[in-house]
């Protein structure tokens, strides 16, 4: 479809469709111009990205554009020309690559960061390790256009999965004028309909008040036993001197701070999400000392008696304990914030 742009008022220029060179090209476009995926479609609040990186590789080969926002969610961008022979084949591509993030990264978001090359907040960490854990991910397709079919399949993911999938599409035009080219290009996101509902509803800004009278109402409505253990683990670490702040994950989470400066520098080690019922245990935030050590051995211990398996190199995972450990007995996270506050303010009067 031809576009019409008037200049100064008076000439009209009729521009035609342009079309793409190559699916580097497009790809290369998003990746240095991503505010030409309209995120203000995605979410009901203001969202930008803070990283965009090209041909970022996993096991199952490179993605085409791994993203970024300021709020943790990670987006996974494959580009196709309509003209590629491959092009139904990219959503079983774009699942390849998110089995990929899970199995090499759920358990250790640091190296994600780090092969990200981003120094961000607390809180955006935290979103990104449960992004990571729970497999969150925004996927999304663009292409130059999208057929019947491709459509379909989009619908039938998110109809019958956990999955946020969106086709991007884009028209395309160039204008020489004046010896300068333009680029006009019109982006249309195909998938938001039926997310708008879910977005409403699950997003939130988050307090600690907010998150707690969830539990205590929404939550416990649905899964009773999930909300009196959060509740029990809530107070104890009050109770215990813990700092509790807010996490912003979408389903809602708790982060517990233990009042020893010496464990963790004050960021939380403890993760309460109320979605799912997992606890996340960050022994990569729990300082490298005596004291920290023996925090992390007293955690590691209580979750071992729990019936739980760690890895050899956990003391630099994030490790998630999954509800089924720790709802029907609260009693093994009461005992490691129990311990965990007794330890000694100093190294020198650790035994």
């Amino acid at each position: 479809m031809a576009i019409l742009i008037v200049k100064n008022g008076q000439q009209v220029i009729r521009v035609e469709e342009s079309k793409f060179e190559n699916e580097a090209y497009l790809q290369n476009y998003i990746a240095e111009n991503p505010e030409l995926i309209p995120l203000e479609e995605i979410h009901s609040e203001s969202r930008n990205f803070i990283v965009t990186i090209r041909e970022f590789e996993t096991s199952s080969g490179p993605i085409d554009i791994l993203a970024i926002d300021n709020a943790g969610d990670i987006y996974i961008i494959e580009t196709k020309l309509s003209k590629n022979a491959d092009k139904r084949k990219v959503l079983a591509q774009i699942l390849d690559y998110v089995a990929a993030l899970w199995e090499e990264y759920s358990e250790n978001p640091d190296k994600f960061v780090e092969a990200l090359g981003i120094d961000t907040s607390e809180d955006v960490l935290s979103n990104i390790t449960e992004n990571l854990s729970n497999s969150n991910f925004k996927l999304i397709v663009a292409m130059d256009s999208l057929d019947a079919r491709l459509k379909t399949l989009i619908r039938f993911l998110k109809s019958h999965s956990t999955f946020d999938v969106y086709a991007l599409e884009f028209d395309y035009y160039k204008l020489s004028d004046d010896d300068k080219t333009y680029e006009i290009f019109v982006p249309k996101l195909f998938g938001v309909e039926s997310t708008e509902k879910k977005l409403r509803t699950t997003r939130r800004k988050w307090t600690v008040e907010s998150f707690m009278n969830y539990v205590e109402t929404e939550l416990y409505a649905q899964f009773p036993e999930r909300a009196q253990a959060i509740k029990a683990i809530y107070q104890h670490a009050l109770e215990k001197g813990w700092n509790v702040r807010a996490g912003q994950s979408r389903g809602g989470s708790i982060n517990l701070v233990p009042p020893n400066p010496l464990i963790s520098d004050g960021r939380s080690i403890l993760t309460v999400y109320a979605e799912y019922g997992t606890v996340q245990v960050s022994f990569g935030w729990i300082n490298d000392n005596e004291i920290g050590n023996a925090a992390a051995r007293i955690i590691a211990e209580k979750l071992k008696k729990a019936g739980m398996k760690l890895q050899s190199d956990y003391r630099n995972r994030y490790v998630g304990i999954p509800e089924r450990l720790w709802v029907p007995n609260p009693k093994v996270l009461l005992e490691i914030i129990d311990e965990i506050t007794k330890l000694p303010k100093s190294d020198q009067t650790l035994s």
